[in-house]
């Protein structure tokens, strides 16, 4: 595939050598499988990425903590993105696949850190540098990072939103909301009208694990994980939840009531597992066995079945398969 050239808002952007811009909103070739990850610590390794740009991603995901910068003033910030941005497996990954990626606590802004974090508009900035943002685009002047991209043509449509679960967010408790109502209406409005074949939402924590003890999740927002489920619920296709944060990698899945199964594949983190740790974190919803080591995740399609083949893989950052599984 050819990548240097991309139609983004009607305007053509030439893509640098080194780095590729915003994918386009349609491409004639569909995507025949894309890789993701999170939880990046800039100071932990590099080496890694050759293995990831070896089997060829048409696309690669972020799905937040591309660095750890807690409370890194913002040169501080810009220096720990640069330096990812120029390791070489980095580079030549970026050369040969769409990037794209929305954030997480440690490269938004601190542990933790929420709405009322005061340099989440400049972190903002610094991220959409990180991934060469276009300076016209939209996430640079709208609150929050979420955005939604559309890859290959009529009956092999991909689409993907990712959603931005820090700028918005409030205080944990039974009735907080995580995305904010502007949020919560652009989501709607995106499935709504969505028309692919396979929809991917990309959640930097965990949607459907009920996650350990203080561990981030969506269960400590029982409403706000309750209305994601409900517009799930009534909007017909096939949706496919792509996660992270938890520096683990496993499978889980739910009924949605209508014969679909719902499934949230959580793939971190690149530079550090943490094992004994989650050994007794329990998750009724697995499927399939977790796997604690340095890793991301692989989707491969097949466009040729209807509805579409999907094959989810967990990769090692040592350039091993550890395991797959066929959707149903």
């Amino acid at each position: 595939m050819n990548f240097t050239r991309f139609l983004v808002a009607g305007v053509l952007f030439l893509a640098s050598p080194a780095f590729a811009v915003v994918p386009p909103e349609s491409q004639d070739t569909p995507l025949q499988n894309l890789a993701f990850g999170s939880c990046n610590h800039q100071g932990l390794g590099k080496k890694f990425w050759w293995n990831i740009a070896r089997i060829r991603p048409d696309a690669w995901i972020w799905l937040g903590d591309v660095v750890y910068g807690d409370l890194f003033t913002p040169a501080m910030r810009a220096k720990a993105y640069r330096k990812v941005k120029n390791a070489p497996g980095y580079r030549e990954l970026v050369s040969k696949s769409y990037i794209l990626g929305t954030w997480d606590d440690h490269d938004y802004g601190y542990d933790n850190s929420n709405s009322s974090f005061g340099g989440k508009e400049l972190s903002k900035q610094l991220f959409l540098d990180f991934l060469d943002e276009p300076a016209e685009s939209p996430r640079r002047k709208q609150p929050g990072i979420h955005a939604a991209y559309r890859f290959g043509p009529p009956g092999r449509l991909l689409k993907i939103i990712l959603l931005d679960q820090r700028y918005f967010r409030e205080n944990e408790g039974a009735n907080a909301d995580i995305l904010g109502e502007d949020q919560w209406q652009w989501f709607a409005t995106e499935l709504a009208r969505d028309d692919a074949e396979l929809t991917l939402i990309g959640s930097s924590s965990q949607i459907l694990p009920w996650g350990g003890k203080g561990e981030e999740s969506w269960v400590l927002y029982p409403k706000s994980r309750e209305r994601l489920l409900e517009l799930l619920r009534r909007t017909p296709g096939k949706h496919l939840i792509l996660s992270g944060d938890r520096h683990f990698s496993e499978i889980s899945q739910i009924p949605l009531g209508d014969g679909r199964m719902l499934v949230d594949f959580t793939s971190s983190g690149l530079t550090h597992a943490h094992g004994l740790f989650f050994r007794k974190d329990r998750n009724p919803l697995r499927v399939g066995k977790r796997m604690v080591k340095r890793n991301f995740g692989m989707l491969r399609f097949d466009w040729t079945r209807v509805p579409v083949g999907v094959t989810l893989e967990q990769w090692g950052t040592c350039g091993k398969l550890f395991g797959s599984m066929e959707l149903p």
